[in-house]
């Protein structure tokens, strides 16, 4: 009985050793990554133009099912990993994204001893350009909006960093999740308000990404599983690939 005890305590450690392991190698990037500017809109007559935007996305798995993904998902959830399925030609099972593919790669290197099938993915987000009779109200409306992806990403990313850190408790995380949720919405409310007599179908298109950001952010308010850290990645990743879809169909 004794030597039963010694190896269910064994195993409970080295278990507890993997999981605080794989939350530093994500967070490893994250201490010495640069800042994620948030520029890269610009004006030129009637047009509200949006450079180019790309992310990194760490992928300790890929698979040809989305059965056997959501297994190596459920793990990496458990882990501290967003466990974010990236559709693609497979399915790949993202762990956390990066603003810059030097960091990503760091992060790759340190989790490729136990995770020899990790790789990395670029989330490429296409150059937007929408071009109207728009008011000076349309056009700063517009570039909030178009904002707000990349603002609501970053401001998600860092969450998470602090939140694997130790720099802030989980009740401080939640509280910047509501703050965040309040600022989507009246933004979304926004923009429905500036246009709601002249949707074009691009503009459709607009409402329907700030509708599924707003959704994807509410879930993560409402949600009680653990780990946090893990939820706010894959709300991250939601809003990524949001922006992406919308950046292809507005090209």
């Amino acid at each position: 009985m004794k030597k039963i005890k010694q190896k269910k305590i064994s195993r409970f450690i080295t278990l507890s050793i993997i999981i605080v392991s794989f939350c530093l190698m994500i967070s490893l990037a994250d201490l010495f990554s640069s800042l994620i500017t948030v520029g890269g809109f610009t004006f030129v007559g009637d047009e509200v133009s949006v450079a180019k935007f790309d992310t990194y996305a760490v992928c300790i798995s890929n698979h040809q099912t989305m059965v056997q993904a959501q297994e190596n998902a459920n793990i990496c959830i458990s882990l501290g990993g967003a466990g974010y399925i990236l559709s693609e030609d497979q399915y790949y099972v993202v762990a956390s994204v990066y603003n810059n593919e030097a960091d990503a790669k760091k992060v790759q290197e340190s989790l490729i001893i136990t995770r020899p099938t990790t790789i990395i993915k670029k989330i490429e987000i296409l150059p937007i350009s929408i071009s109207s009779n728009l008011s000076s109200q349309e056009k700063n409306t517009l570039t909030e909006t178009f904002l707000t992806f990349k603002t609501t990403y970053k401001k998600l990313y860092d969450l998470s960093v602090s939140l694997d850190t130790g720099v802030i408790q989980e009740i401080n995380a939640r509280l910047s999740i509501n703050e965040l949720a309040s600022e989507i919405s009246e933004k979304k409310d926004n923009f429905s308000t500036v246009f709601s007599s002249s949707y074009t179908k691009n503009l459709l298109e607009i409402k329907k990404a700030m509708d599924d950001l707003s959704n994807a952010i509410s879930k993560l308010v409402n949600t009680s599983k653990t780990p946090y850290s893990s939820y706010i990645k894959y709300a991250y990743c939601e809003d990524l690939i949001i922006y992406k879809n919308l950046s292809k169909s507005l090209s």
